[in-house]
């Protein structure tokens, strides 16, 4: 179905809506119950395609240790597997790359023609600005990408004190 063209310009109809792959950026919560990253993404994409980015160099630097800490790898010892597991009981399965993860985000992008990233939004200083860096390259390459709140109440910048302060 397509509706007539007017001063070459053609109108599609309200209802169309063009096919749409989305990658889900998993990073701390490795989880598919109450994501609202993986929320948005089902409810807005004809593909969602899940992916997990490890970045040592990014987490050394997020933790300014020298290493990552032996808890947080234990914990993704599990927490991957049980994702993967989860997301084969739905029909998906999770994507696992190594490597700078602009590189690896652009390089899924192409390979996989997905036109939206989207992940939960995170809030120590490092990572945040990471990320932020990371949805400004994106979108200077003509990606849509989107994060939401998946950790948090209330967004840390919406609590105001009673005169309106943070």
């Amino acid at each position: 179905m397509f509706a007539p063209e007017t001063s070459g310009t053609s109108f599609l109809p309200f209802c169309f809506r063009l096919p749409m792959t989305t990658i889900v950026w998993f990073h701390s919560d490795l989880r598919l119950a109450d994501n609202p990253a993986l929320n948005y993404a089902v409810e807005s994409s004809d593909t969602v395609i899940p992916v997990f980015l490890w970045d040592v160099n990014a987490e050394r630097d997020a933790s300014q240790r020298d290493a990552v800490g032996a808890a947080h790898l234990v914990w993704l010892r599990h927490a991957l597997p049980a994702l993967s597991a989860s997301l084969r009981n739905h029909g998906s399965h999770l994507i696992l790359r190594r490597g700078d993860t602009l590189d690896q985000l652009n390089h899924l992008v192409e390979e996989l023609g997905a036109e939206s990233v989207v992940w939960n939004q995170r809030h120590t200083p490092s990572m945040a600005a990471r990320d932020l860096d990371i949805a400004e390259a994106l979108r200077g390459d003509g990606v849509q990408v989107s994060t939401v709140s998946g950790q948090l109440l209330h967004e840390p910048e919406a609590i105001q004190t009673g005169s309106g302060g943070p």
